[in-house]
């Protein structure tokens, strides 16, 4: 069982708020047998309490500016991870090292400690000009649920981004990201759902939705699957998409989830390894890849990238 718990910024406004909301959401999802849940993008500004801050790029730097953020938010994510004992993807957060400024997604162990962290890897212009870094290297983690990568905001519109940690052997990629509103659903089809089906491999995706920092985000989770692993072949394991297979517009019996909008209840679903493994062997993608053109060009796109 994996888990989604989403963030609603128009009542997580404080440190208090953000604590208060991470114990209670980890406590429903531990008792649904919860192994691994992830957080939103942005969880190192939600819980710093910078919710009213003027600008985005200022709100970063007085967070980065509080000698103690760093610490306070590692310790409660490596708190909430061993209290629940379960694998917490704990959002992103910002760290300088150096003259660098990264947004970074860090994963706890049940026991509490870091099993890692992972930069973001692709900028867009705009986070360019706000003066963040880009990471160097993209990682896969061995647990105990499978291997697992992490697609760090805008990296989600990369698809090398997937495609690379899939071929190190991902079976299951998280997506922590902040999406400013309004966003359009075309846009989490043209990310995450198409790079599981691309890659044959199960993801979750969760973004905070409501007013923070000056800009009013988009809210949404999901967890994918392939399509032909998931209900009516939509590629949706949770929430269940539009008996048309458009965006969940309106809440209804059957689903509380609103596109636009984060979860009013976290989200949670059983991932079907052997139906994934039936997929896979059915029709084995990775059988297909230009493996040599990757090798070819690959390192030198990425080595000239980073002398620009």
């Amino acid at each position: 069982m994996v888990g989604c718990l989403g963030l609603d910024l128009c009542t997580v406004k404080t440190a208090d708020h953000y604590r208060h909301w991470l114990a209670n959401g980890l406590a429903l999802l531990a008792d649904r047998g919860a192994r691994l849940v992830l957080l939103p993008g942005g969880t190192g500004l939600a819980m710093n309490g910078t919710a009213g801050t003027a600008d985005f790029p200022s709100a970063v730097r007085e967070m980065l500016d509080n000698p103690d953020a760093s610490n306070r938010y590692h310790d409660l994510h490596s708190q909430m991870a061993k209290r629940f004992k379960l694998f917490l993807a704990a959002g992103t957060t910002w760290v300088r090292q150096g003259d660098r400024l990264l947004h970074i997604a860090p994963v706890y162990q049940p026991d509490g400690t870091l099993l890692g962290e992972q930069a973001q890897t692709h900028l867009s212009r705009m986070e360019q000009q706000w003066g963040w870094a880009r990471g160097a290297d993209l990682a896969v983690w061995s647990t105990e649920i499978g291997p697992i990568g992490l697609v760090v905001g805008t990296d989600v519109w990369y698809p090398e981004v997937s495609r690379i940690l899939t071929l190190q052997g991902a079976m299951m990629l998280l997506a922590p990201a902040m999406v400013p509103a309004p966003a359009g659903f075309h846009l989490t089809l043209a990310g995450m759902w198409q790079e599981v089906q691309q890659n044959q491999v199960f993801a979750l995706e969760n973004w905070p939705g409501g007013p923070m920092a000056g800009e009013d985000w988009c809210g949404w989770s999901a967890i994918y699957g392939p399509c032909e692993a998931t209900p009516g072949e939509t590629g949706f394991v949770a929430p269940i998409p539009q008996a048309d297979g458009g965006p969940p517009l309106h809440r209804n019996d059957a689903s509380p989830f609103r596109w636009g909008e984060p979860p009013p209840q976290p989200l949670a679903a059983e991932l079907d390894f052997t139906v994934h493994r039936q997929v896979v062997d059915s029709y084995p993608i990775f059988q297909h890849l230009n493996r040599p053109l990757y090798r070819r060009h690959f390192p030198h796109i990425y080595q000239a990238g980073d002398q620009r």
